[in-house]
């Protein structure tokens, strides 16, 4: 089955009708011998909706993360469960252990079987983005668990270079020019193989076309193996941040 059949900055989760409140919940889960917390949150009026995971970077939490970005808005819009974990690493929060293995997915996972539970989720819409140590983590999610997550959506963080994908998973890399383009298109290289996409992208300079003062450059791939994508955005002017010339959370929802 094509579980991401999209072009990735569609995203469009067209949920009706359900039965559950706006709200928010916080709740700690014990996994590994170690306890993190979770926020989610929920929009009102669903029915077996998808799931993005927000994953802060370094020094950050769930919370502060969920204030940053400004997700909630789109979540309300699209109809989509907003998550919002934080880290806790050697009894530091704020640091994750392992940002590019797979010790956090057992986290997830719990996660995801509560929500399944509660809401009655659409797992085969399940996605992650993260900027910095979250972007690593993002990517691991893609690489490791592609059974698990529909597409990942990686900002200012590295990929692996090492794993076997269970099935082909879109990828939207975003980044500051000011970070340096190298180490980012080797990264890019990387899911290229990983998804065998076509190596000659569709650039589009502005981005979008019809906005000339942007300093959006955009590369498309695709449509790569399993009409999956890999599309990436390199933002002009910008440094290691969390974009804010675009609208990152209605990017990938």
């Amino acid at each position: 089955m094509i579980r991401c059949s999209f072009y990735l900055i569609a995203f469009v989760l067209s949920l009706t009708a359900g039965g559950f409140a706006q709200t928010n919940v916080t709740k700690s889960f014990t996994t590994a011998g170690t306890t993190q917390s979770c926020i989610w949150h929920v929009p009102g009026n669903i029915d077996k909706p998808a799931v993005v995971f927000f994953i802060h970077g370094a020094n950050g939490s769930g919370g502060a993360f969920q204030n940053e970005i400004k997700a909630d808005a789109v979540a309300d819009r699209e109809k989509f469960i907003a998550v919002y974990p934080s880290a806790s690493a050697n009894g530091s929060a704020g640091i994750w252990a392992d940002m590019s293995g797979t010790s956090n997915f057992t986290f997830f996972q719990a996660v995801i079987d509560t929500l399944d539970t509660r809401y009655k989720i659409d797992r085969n819409r399940i996605y992650m983005t993260g900027f910095s140590q979250g972007g690593f983590i993002s990517f691991s999610a893609g690489c490791n668990f592609s059974n698990l997550f529909a597409a990942v959506a990686p900002v200012s963080g590295h990929a692996g270079t090492s794993c076997k994908l269970k099935r082909p998973v879109s990828v939207f890399m975003t980044f500051g020019s000011q970070e340096g383009a190298a180490s980012f298109l080797s990264d890019r290289d990387i899911w290229l193989k990983l998804d065998s996409c076509p190596s000659t992208p569709t650039v589009t300079y502005p981005y979008p076309a019809d906005k000339p003062q942007s300093t959006i450059r955009r590369l498309s791939y695709g449509p790569c193996a399993q009409g999956t994508y890999v599309t990436v955005d390199s933002i002009g002017g910008q440094g290691h941040q969390w974009p804010t010339k675009i609208n990152q959370a209605a990017y990938i929802c």
